[in-house]
């Protein structure tokens, strides 16, 4: 069995692999003006009872 079992013959590259950082290295620009938009949203994510009660608080 351990002729058969080749490590190197598992671990190999993809082909697609190597071809997606080509392909997005001139598109790396336009990604840096996606992500502060992207951000925003993330501030979205509090929740409605969080935003409420300080309000009703100070109230």
């Amino acid at each position: 069995m351990s002729s058969n079992a080749t490590p190197t013959a598992e671990v190999r590259p993809f082909p697609n692999a190597k071809v997606a950082p080509a392909t997005e290295s001139p598109n790396t620009p336009t990604e840096p003006a996606i992500s502060p938009p992207a951000e925003a949203p993330a501030k979205k994510k509090r929740s409605a009872r969080s935003f409420l009660l300080p309000i009703i608080a100070l109230g």
